[in-house]
């Protein structure tokens, strides 16, 4: 498989008081992620992972990454403290 320099986003999702959502969500910001362009969920989840590390998604926020079937939702990562002494 290929690996090329695929663009990711970060979109936003504006939200009421009681965290749900309005509208449409809309990029705030641009990245790129050095992986293949595929739709494989082992390399989502590489990348999610890859990407939370320089800049985490907060609440309202998810990312994306281009595939050859256009904008995908990438999973989202779930922060867990390994500090277990």
């Amino acid at each position: 498989m290929a690996v090329s320099r695929a663009p990711a986003r970060l979109m936003q999702q504006i939200l009421t008081g009681d965290d749900q959502p309005v509208g449409a969500p809309y990029p705030i910001t641009y990245a790129g992620a050095t992986a293949p362009l595929t739709t494989d969920p082992a390399w989502h989840r590489a990348i999610a992972r890859a990407l939370h590390r320089d800049l985490p998604a907060g609440p309202g926020q998810h990312w994306q990454i281009w595939t050859p079937t256009g904008w995908t939702r990438l999973p989202d990562v779930v922060g867990v403290n390994q500090n277990f002494g």
